[in-house]
């Protein structure tokens, strides 16, 4: 059974996808970055138009699911976003580990942004979620459904590209 779920988008108007698909199955096979069941990981290529406080998301990897690659817009400028992808690539694969932990209620996942033309940051979001009890006269329905969630993201280091 494979979990391999690719998404290959088209980038919108103004923006571009700092690597090629197949640029993307070429490291994940170079890092031998693999699913559960020993195929290569899945790749989005997705569009995003927000900024976030630590810059422009580039990638995010989930750990034994899939790789992110997100589009930039064109003021920055191609060869830069190249590099940046690749670099951040290859430090996100040094600082994800391997999760044995099959707890659905806690993961954490990896982020590369680029901030200004010359920076990276490396995070790792946590993500916890919480149940609620379930009461007898609580109706069924709601008794597995999520009643908190708790999200924390940590910076790991700074890079200069």
């Amino acid at each position: 059974m494979s979990w391999r779920n690719d998404l290959k988008s088209q980038p919108k108007k103004g923006r571009y996808f700092p690597i090629r698909f197949g640029d993307a199955v070429r490291l994940l096979k170079e890092h031998g970055l693999e699913q559960y069941d020993g195929s290569r990981l899945a790749i989005r290529m997705e569009n995003i138009e927000a900024e976030c406080e630590n810059g422009n998301l580039l990638i995010d990897i989930m750990p034994e699911e899939d790789v992110a690659i997100y589009s930039l817009p064109e003021k920055i400028a191609k060869g830069i976003s190249e590099r940046a992808a690749t670099v951040a690539f290859r430090e996100l694969v040094k600082v994800q580990r391997r999760i044995d932990n099959f707890d659905s209620s806690k993961y954490s996942y990896y982020c590369a942004y680029l901030k200004g033309m010359s920076e990276i940051i490396v995070t790792r979001k946590d993500i916890s979620k919480q149940k609620g009890k379930y009461r007898s006269e609580s109706k069924f329905s709601n008794a597995f459904k999520t009643k908190k969630i708790r999200r924390n993201e940590t910076v790991l280091s700074t890079i200069n590209i």
